[in-house]
């Protein structure tokens, strides 16, 4: 048995080496200031969700308008890379900033004064998709100039993992009861205003861009050989295929939970927000682990195991009438869903070349938040038809087959990074610093 004095020297050890990131100063203003933001953004999300079902009762155009913000992710962002690889991430993170403050305004506007339409909403969900398709693989690669040393960049990662996480804990909760006591258009003007702490923070970065050779090719040629690069490696195939694999099957549960809540549980925004926070509580778990991990070796299990994790919990979500259990099984759905994000963004970030960063980084996004339309616009069209629970099983039957496939292909996979490793100079797989 460990003495409680050794377990307290482990966990302070683990506890400083997950926080190494919070010694770089740009790191430092950059999480408190997006920890404001992406509050707001969770509490717009939940409450579009409930807009949405409140004028029309409708799972299919829930379904809808998921696809339409995302769809421009999955169209654009391959070739939004070869830009973020070009141009100042800075500049870029700052102007996607800016045009979301300013759409939250315009819906807050809208809802406020009852002028909200579906057709309206459809619109500008898909002006914030084509802003988060440039937002994304921006803000990933910026992470990598903001902190002071690159070991500290898993750190940085892992953090972010955790901030995205409280959000989605603490946001969903405050829009449930802003929902119900004062309206969904308060939590779109809330939205707004935590730009401006992202803003005011960014403002006072002081930031030296990482030095990079202007490109000798053309666009379309640094486009190609970034494809290239990501196909001619069997484990990023498989980190891709395995995230977009989940993104299908996994995260379109938050297009059903607002069905889940009404219908099945018999609840109101109030639940809804619970099943949302309970799910980030998950994911906050989930990142803290990550964060303590001192290797990168063994990320290629904690992605195939957690796809299974998912399979398992969602079958639980969809078939449960008890709120606890459906607490429960949105906890284990945001943890596991975290845990494979957040594993194959490190694994990425850790061993690509600097000078595709980008174009590696929206081939993440295009995987992670492009594949979240067609599964949302999917199990919104099984939920009109074949109810929500049964929508929410059968992508958890696609998971647990798709891990069984990854399990499969491990050994395979080990085998191959050490080659990678060696092709880039990054040295031993197991002493790869990372979480």
């Amino acid at each position: 048995m460990t003495p409680p004095r050794v377990f307290a020297s482990t966990l302070y050890a683990d506890l400083r080496w997950g926080l190494r990131a919070f010694s770089s100063r740009n790191y430092r203003l950059y999480f408190l200031g997006q920890s404001f933001s992406v509050i707001g953004l969770w509490m717009s999300f939940v409450a579009t969700m409930w807009v949405v079902y409140d004028l029309t009762h409708s799972s299919l155009l829930l379904g809808l308008v998921g696809f339409v913000t995302r769809i421009p992710a999955f169209c654009l962002t391959p070739f939004v890379g070869v830009w973020v690889d070009r141009c100042s991430r800075y500049q870029l993170v700052w102007a996607t900033q800016l045009l979301r403050m300013l759409l939250a305004l315009v819906l807050a506007v809208l809802v406020l004064t009852g002028q909200i339409t579906v057709p309206l909403l459809l619109l500008i969900s898909l002006l914030q998709g084509l802003i988060v398709a440039v937002d994304i693989p921006s803000r990933h690669t910026l992470l990598v100039e903001l902190v002071n040393d690159s070991e500290h960049l898993s750190s940085a990662i892992a953090l972010n993992s955790s901030m995205f996480s409280a959000a989605r804990l603490i946001g969903p909760a405050l829009a449930g009861l802003f929902i119900a006591h004062l309206g969904a258009g308060i939590c779109y003007l809330l939205d707004c205003l935590s730009y401006l702490a992202l803003l005011g923070a960014m403002a006072a970065i002081q930031l030296t861009p990482l030095p990079r050779l202007p490109s000798q090719k053309t666009p379309w040629q640094d486009f190609l050989a970034g494809l290239q690069y990501a196909s001619g490696s069997l484990p990023m195939r498989a980190v891709f295929i395995g995230l977009g694999l989940s993104s299908f099957m996994g995260m379109p549960y938050l297009t059903l939970a607002p069905i889940m809540a009404h219908d099945v549980l018999g609840g109101g925004p109030e639940t809804l927000g619970w099943l949302m926070s309970a799910s980030g509580s998950g994911a906050l778990l989930a990142a803290f682990y990550l964060a303590t991990r001192r290797q990168v070796a063994g990320l290629g299990a904690v992605m195939a195991w957690s796809q299974g994790l998912l399979g398992l919990c969602l079958l639980s979500f969809a078939y449960s009438q008890i709120l606890w259990l459906s607490l429960l099984s949105t906890a284990g759905i945001g943890a596991t869903l975290i845990l494979q994000t957040a594993a194959c963004n490190t694994w990425l970030q850790t061993y690509v070349e600097e000078d595709k960063r980008g174009r590696i980084m929206s081939l993440y996004t295009m995987a992670f938040v492009g594949m979240i339309p067609f599964g949302t616009l999917w199990t919104g069209y099984l939920g009109e038809h074949w109810g929500a629970p049964a929508a929410l099983g059968l992508c958890g039957g696609f998971c647990l087959l798709g891990s069984g496939i990854l399990v499969r292909l491990l050994p395979q996979l080990e085998r191959k990074i050490p080659d990678l490793l060696a092709s880039e100079g990054l040295g031993s797989y197991s002493n790869s610093q990372g979480t």
